[in-house]
């Protein structure tokens, strides 16, 4: 390999699991919404996070937490865990998301 080209093979964290769901919605026997996505679930640090991308946007993820735990809608500050979980995606998706009181907003960091 040429001593100018970096491999970069690995991540700081991964999934703890990985879902793959489909969501079809119905209104009087007509499917009116159908929803495709993965969701990623990590765990590190005492915290939770988890993603959502659909596959139908596949350029973009949106990421939710960090939370004290899986069943915790508290959002705790965990500054190094949401850095790694940012780094795993910059690798895989082209925009992130994060979303708040004013829906989703693009992740600059």
């Amino acid at each position: 390999m040429d001593e100018n080209v970096k491999l970069v093979s690995s991540d700081m964290l991964a999934p703890i699991k990985i879902e793959h769901n489909v969501d079809e919605i119905f209104f009087e026997d007509e499917m009116t919404q159908n929803y495709n996505f993965l969701i990623y679930h990590f765990e590190k640090y005492g915290a939770y996070m988890s993603t959502r991308a659909y596959l139908d946007e596949i350029e973009s993820v949106a990421l939710f937490g960090p939370f004290a735990n899986k069943n915790s809608t508290e959002i705790i500050e965990v500054p190094e865990f949401k850095k790694e979980v940012i780094a795993y995606f910059r690798r895989r998706y082209f925009e992130l998301q994060t979303f708040g009181k004013d829906g989703y907003q693009t992740i600059r960091e």
